[in-house]
């Protein structure tokens, strides 16, 4: 039999590598920043003609998590979130670089300088600390917007994967309100990632056909049909149904909402 301090020393020790197994099995996330500068593009050229593609393609890289961008006249910069779980950050820089090497000539030629650099690491959710609760009466004695909350809607930019000719291919899906009111999207546009460059597609008569479910028509170089958008219940993500018109079948449209900085 152990003596209870050799025991305590042995639990101390099983202790210690569990907190530390727990610190390695978190993910660690790191960044790589992707800036374009251009000559005489307006801010929609430089979204639509350049940053759209470009995010398509990154996020076809194995170990993103998340790819998001800001634009304005003549400048885009791209932030690119991957997992160090997955693939080191000298590796995914170097493949960052290759994609966008071979992207090049599909690029209009206002570029003026793209530069490929490794982020900061992605610091850890800091839980914040509690707040006192107001009481009722001291709501009522004043009164006004205690916190904005954000409407929900179906409207914004989307990264997914779109089925065609037998395999996923990625895809950035655009929803667009027209309506200053709407809570859902009225049309928009998708940029659909194949080997031999960007196919640009648009899409109209979209209508809230039942809570969560967005129906779409598509029209590409392709073709047209229908599409069906299922949404979570918080518009951050949808599971759709696209069809070809005239003809049998459905493929799979999927889209995760990507915030904007």
């Amino acid at each position: 039999m152990m003596r209870p301090i050799t025991f305590r020393k042995v639990v101390f020790t099983v202790l210690v590598c569990l907190f530390c197994a727990a610190s390695w099995a978190a993910s660690k996330e790191s960044s790589v920043i992707v800036e374009i500068d251009t000559k005489g593009l307006t801010l929609d050229s430089v979204e639509n003609d350049i940053a759209d593609p470009i995010e398509v393609l990154l996020g076809s890289l194995e170990g993103v998590l998340l790819v998001s961008a800001q634009y304005s006249p003549n400048k885009a910069v791209i932030d690119v979130r991957f997992s160090e779980e997955t693939i080191d950050a000298e590796t995914f820089e170097k493949q960052v670089r290759a994609l966008i090497d071979n992207y090049l000539d599909k690029l209009p030629d206002s570029i003026d300088s793209i530069s490929v650099s490794l982020g900061e690491e992605v610091p850890e959710p800091v839980e914040p600390e509690p707040k006192t609760k107001l009481k009722p009466d001291k709501i009522l004695d004043e009164p006004g917007v205690i916190r904005k909350v954000e409407k929900r809607s179906m409207s914004g930019r989307f990264l997914g994967s779109i089925e065609s000719s037998n395999e996923f291919l990625p895809v950035i899906t655009n929803l667009t309100s027209i309506g200053r009111i709407s809570s859902h999207a009225e049309g928009g546009s998708y940029f659909m990632s194949e080997i031999d460059g960007i196919v640009t597609g648009e899409l109209t008569s979209c209508y809230n056909n039942t809570g969560n479910i967005l129906t779409c028509q598509w029209r590409d170089k392709y073709g047209f049909g229908g599409v069906e958008f299922m949404f979570t219940p918080d518009f951050s993500s949808f599971n759709g149904r696209w069809s070809i018109s005239g003809k049998e079948g459905a493929y799979k449209w999927s889209g995760m909402k990507v915030k904007d900085k």
